[in-house]
């Protein structure tokens, strides 16, 4: 076992905090970094005290460099799920609600490419150099696989040969978002390929 990367008064609630969230399936990177940020925190504040307070989530949640909003409430996030895991043995810890700071959106917007974008980008796709190569041909395969399945762009890459059932005409992408894998079926030209 490795030793923990926390050293705190608090490094065995962020310790717990991590296992948990690995137990039950979740690839918490964010979390973890913010937690080490936060013990971190905790060790040149010398604090002592084994429950969180309102003051030092506060505090943290706005040190260092001015934050965007957007940060502010990832740190909040984070200091609501310790305070959660902390309050079961330790009833006075404090708990950020869930009000604190902005949704947490990205900007993305989503945009459902026209047939003629497909034939135009699938067509710049088979111009990509150098010519008679396999690059041209791959991103020509790749862009057609996304536009007929709707695959996201992680899953395609993760493909193997033997994910491909063309007689049965369907994918299977295993090991997907949140560990889940499902079946895509494919349109009958492109199983065929």
């Amino acid at each position: 076992m490795s030793p923990s990367p926390f050293h705190s008064i608090l490094a065995p609630y962020l310790a717990g905090l991590i296992s948990l969230r690995e137990a039950l399936g979740y690839g918490d990177r964010g979390i973890r970094s913010h937690l080490a940020h936060f013990d971190r925190f905790l060790l040149d504040r010398q604090w002592k005290s084994p429950c969180l307070t309102r003051t030092l989530v506060e505090e943290w949640a706005s040190s260092g460099e001015p934050l965007k909003p957007i940060s502010r409430a990832k740190r909040l996030h984070a200091m609501r799920l310790l305070g959660r895991f902390i309050a079961q043995t330790q009833p006075d810890t404090y708990i950020p609600g869930r009000v604190w700071g902005p949704r947490q959106a990205t900007g993305f917007r989503p945009h459902i490419y026209s047939q003629a974008e497909i034939r135009t980008l699938l067509s710049e796709a088979a111009r990509l150099t150098p010519a008679g190569s396999l690059r041209p041909k791959t991103y020509v395969t790749l862009i057609s696989l996304l536009y007929s399945t709707g695959l996201r762009i992680s899953e395609a890459l993760a493909l193997k040969l033997s994910d491909v059932d063309p007689d049965a005409g369907v994918l299977y992408v295993r090991e997907s978002k949140f560990h889940k894998s499902r079946v895509v079926p494919l349109h009958q030209r492109r199983a065929r390929v």
